[in-house]
């Protein structure tokens, strides 16, 4: 229970998140943001539940989720090891311009390559669900869309709760609250 109660928490907070970049980045939606974020494999395992995922499928993203992880942080790293060291380049009176172009671009390849590992992981995650499943996912996420263009934070939180309650009977049986208490 109070592991369904955590994934709950953590979900309104991703949710949170995403509704509160609402317009911000060109040309980039609240749920890329989102997916950016919390990353796409870790909604879905999230939903897995609602989506109906078999112990394959749960295995599978677990795997995806973990693998995806690791190669986020490596990318990570990578590109601020590369952002200090044009920095350091920069710092220089005398720079060498064709050592800060070669920064440069070793930088923006690594950017170049994070994105593309996302794109790959978001596709992966594709492939493990059925279109049945992928398209209850698109649906939940357009109306959380929707629903997120009206809503204060406030009035998000409540409605993520309502929609967390509605898709895991478990948790209608008493309020967030006393299931928290009851557990400690």
């Amino acid at each position: 229970m109070r592991k369904l109660f955590l994934v709950a928490i953590l979900l309104l907070v991703s949710a949170g998140f995403a509704f509160a970049e609402h317009g911000m980045g060109m040309g980039q939606s609240k749920h890329m943001k989102m997916e950016h974020k919390m990353g796409l494999v870790k909604q879905v395992l999230m939903m897995a539940d609602y989506l109906g995922l078999s112990n394959e499928q749960l295995e599978k993203l677990t795997e995806l989720d973990i693998d995806s992880q690791i190669n986020m942080i490596k990318d990570k790293a990578a590109i601020e090891v590369a952002d200090l060291e044009l920095k350091k380049l920069l710092r220089n009176y005398n720079a060498d311009k064709t050592a800060i172009d070669t920064a440069i671009n070793k930088l923006y390849d690594l950017k170049k390559t994070k994105k593309k590992n996302l794109i790959n992981t978001h596709f992966e995650v594709i492939s493990i669900l059925t279109e049945v499943q992928f398209n209850k996912l698109k649906m939940l996420r357009m109306k959380m869309s929707r629903m997120s263009e009206t809503m204060t934070m406030d009035t998000e939180m409540k409605m993520g709760m309502e929609m967390i309650q509605q898709h895991h009977p478990k948790m209608q049986q008493q309020p967030m609250m006393q299931q928290d208490e009851k557990t400690e």
